[in-house]
């Protein structure tokens, strides 16, 4: 179902709340753009109240109540939920969605009571239908007050419904009473309906059933803008319910949107499942911008994911459902739309959440999604025609953040805890000029040895001046900044925990050291980034594209005997990312095609002075001519690329290459894909040369507290990039 009165943030002060002084909010005012998230980071928590259908969905779920009296109190819920039994009485829904419970009555029906069935028929008839609770002249109070069938309706006369039938098996109907409010829904609805048929056929591989869209009356609809119903007098045909006199935008998505729903009908998920629920929502919301990209309908839902990336991905709360079309989004951006279509065809025999846990590196793909939801520049990767990017207002908000101010030296913790699948953006802000040296301890959140690594991350973002970087931590026990030298001296650190597991929570403590005395010596950091995206044209039918980059912290010690700065002790993290998409025809024999590779990794060395050790410290610059022996100056060679790691030391980076295909039985050229035949490959890799950047020559002037510089550099053929470095001499 899409729904109606969505543009909503989340923002509004809830009774209860004690309200902000004019201090505070000139100071919130006052902050940066990326720091507005966190000016009202209140838990979701202490705000969410069950609503009745949460209610009754749980109490379904703990064998309480049987199917059809579960399927009775969702309808009522839906459209009459104050004559509910006082225990599924719950806070008001800002939306009811009925789709999902329309096709568990339709997967179910048979095991119903008779009186089940009596009581449920009059809210699965079509709109024209006089036993419909969706009939204009029914006797609505009645339907609800008993939930059963009404007794024979006046009879509607023959010219009452006006039937647009495009093609064979598509048509619109509205009531002629009707036709001044909607004649030109009716068009939008049709020419939208022509449109999502053609491009869901080709994506699911689907040639589908028939599809019947009523205009209906909007005081039957309520708050939604629409629904959809597997019809009870026709096989194979879906009645979709759209709520008369809308705008172009609405009509048009909502179109889109229960079309989909009809189309989950017609491959024959299981909706005895609850994850389908979350499945049917979030495919059917991406659905709007797949088949309308203009009206970007789905941003709508935004909010109802980004305030609460805390909870499960899954989670069917606060329309969290409907803004989990992010997911889609993310896979179709980067992979291609045939994501979602193996998603829906791979869950009809199971459910959404073991369909996701065999998706080929579905923890690397969650961390990277989690990475995309910050999206604040310089790491907007979200596009969206024809305006791109479009995600201006998209971020992690309110339950999903957390602040910390740090304003004096000490030890400090902020424990996260983390549902299935989910991630929490922790703001920690160094308002004052102390404390001069801060050092993340990761060990606890990211133990290097725990089980449950793999599906735990830690990302982050921090910004020194009118900067941002970002650092992959998963890997990387401690990170240290000294706030001494201008390129280190952040004023927030963004640390972003997450979980991909799908089924089993986990939790940790962020820890954090500060004090006012970095240690002597030189120290600074290289930072090295490179991105490129192709298209072959404006269809995106062949996109290429790659990033990558790393930042390397060290701390140098000159050695006069070789003329050189050696590295004590180096950290660094590490990420690279690449695909080619190639898209064809429904009908070419590989429809579809994608090849990539993903590596990334994080260590912290600590070398000897010793050159007869394993550990003897390699050169980050070395003296290519001589001005005064045993002193450093002159001209040196920066070499920029990872350190090599200790003998012993096991190799830092890990990732895989990977190829998705798509083939179909070319020996009947009429066939849809057949979607069995998904290829998908992994295959693991660590090829460190792929971080390769060519020395560059540094004059350093004997006198010099600090070097610094910049400059471009092609990685390969067509892939350019720019690197900075810069290290200071602390006393």
């Amino acid at each position: 179902m899409i729904l109606a009165g969505l543009l909503y943030r989340c923002t509004s002060r809830k009774p209860g709340e004690s309200a902000k002084s004019a201090e505070e909010i000139a100071q919130v005012q006052d902050q940066d753009k990326e720091l507005r998230p966190i000016s009202d980071s209140d838990k979701p928590a202490a705000d969410y109240m069950p609503t009745s259908i949460d209610k009754i969905d749980e109490a379904y779920s703990a064998g309480k109540i049987s199917p059809d009296q579960f399927a009775r109190l969702e309808i009522a819920a839906v459209y009459s939920p104050d004559k509910l039994p006082a225990d599924y009485r719950g806070a008001e829904e800002k939306i009811a969605s009925p789709d999902y419970i329309y096709g568990f009555i339709h997967t179910t029906w048979p095991t119903f009571s008779q009186e089940a069935k009596d009581a449920l028929l009059p809210f699965l008839l079509p709109p024209d239908d006089p036993q419909s609770y969706f009939y204009t002249e029914a006797d609505s109070r009645s339907i609800l007050e008993k939930l059963s069938s009404a007794a024979a309706a006046k009879a509607a006369p023959a010219d009452t419904w006006i039937h647009i039938t495009p093609w064979d098996g598509l048509r619109i109907s509205y009531r002629k009473a009707d036709e001044t409010r909607d004649f030109q829904p009716a068009a939008w609805a049709a020419d939208t309906a022509q449109i999502a048929i053609s491009k869901y056929r080709a994506l699911l591989g689907l040639a589908g059933g028939k599809v019947h869209i009523y205009l209906t009356d909007p005081a039957k609809v309520g708050a939604n803008y629409g629904d959809a119903v597997m019809s009870t007098k026709e096989a194979n045909l879906c009645d979709i319910r759209i709520k008369g006199g809308m705008d172009e935008r609405l009509t048009r998505s909502t179109a889109a949107h229960e079309i989909f729903h009809a189309f989950q009908f017609f491959m024959g998920l299981d909706y005895s499942i609850p994850e389908v629920a979350w499945l049917s929502e979030a495919t059917a919301t991406w659905s709007e911008d797949f088949v309308h990209k203009k009206h970007q309908t789905e941003h709508d839902y935004d909010p109802a994911f980004m305030d609460h990336t805390v909870w499960d991905l899954l989670d069917r709360r606060n329309l969290h459902h409907y803004g989990s079309y992010l997911w889609f989004y993310f896979l179709t951006q980067k992979f291609g739309p045939e994501q979602v279509a193996w998603t829906l065809a791979r869950s009809k025999g199971g459910d959404a959440r073991k369909t996701l846990s065999e998706m080929q590196d579905f923890p690397e793909n969650f961390k990277h999604f989690v990475y995309w939801n910050w999206n604040w520049p310089p790491f907007e990767v979200y596009k969206d025609e024809p305006n791109p990017p479009n995600f201006e207002e998209v971020h992690p908000a309110r339950g999903s953040t957390k602040e910390l101010v740090v304003k004096a030296p000490g030890t400090y913790g902020e424990r996260v805890e983390l549902a299935t699948a989910s991630s929490k953006y922790v703001y920690i802000r160094f308002p004052d000029r102390s404390p001069r040296r801060i050092e993340f301890d990761n060990s606890e959140f990211m133990p290097i040895k725990s089980l449950n690594q793999a599906t735990r991350a830690l990302q982050a973002f921090y910004k020194v001046g009118s900067t941002w970087y970002y650092e992959d931590w998963s890997s990387l026990e401690k990170r240290t900044f000294c706030r001494d030298i201008e390129e280190e001296n952040v004023s927030v650190v963004v640390v972003v925990p997450s979980n991909s597991s799908l089924y089993l929570k986990t939790g940790g403590t962020i820890k954090l050291k500060a004090d006012n005395k970095c240690h002597p010596g030189w120290r600074g950091a290289i930072h090295v980034r490179w991105r490129m995206d192709q298209n072959q044209n404006p269809q995106g039918t062949w996109r290429v594209s790659e990033q990558g980059g790393y930042t390397i912290t060290e701390e140098l010690e000159f050695n006069p005997a070789n003329d050189s700065l050696d590295i004590k002790s180096t950290a660094f993290t590490a990420v690279y990312s690449s695909s080619e998409i190639i898209q064809g025809k429904a009908t070419d024999c590989t429809p579809y095609e994608a090849h990539g590779a993903n590596i990334r990794g994080a260590a912290s060395y600590e070398y000897s002075a010793d050159n007869t050790s394993d550990h003897r410290r390699p050169s980050r610059f070395y003296g290519t001519d001589v001005r005064e022996p045993g002193k450093l100056g002159g001209t040196y060679s920066l070499q920029l690329s990872l350190p090599d790691p200790p003998v012993g030391a096991p190799p830092p980076l890990r990732g895989s290459s990977w190829t998705k295909k798509l083939v179909r039985n070319c020996t009947f050229l009429s066939d849809l894909p057949d979607f069995s035949a998904n290829i998908d490959a992994v295959y693991p890799i660590s090829d460190p040369t792929i971080y390769s950047v060519n020395p560059e020559d540094v004059v350093i002037d004997p006198k010099a507290k600090r070097i610094k510089g910049s400059a471009q550099f092609e990685i390969h053929s067509g892939v350019f990039g720019t690197v900075e470095w810069f290290f200071q001499k602390i006393e």
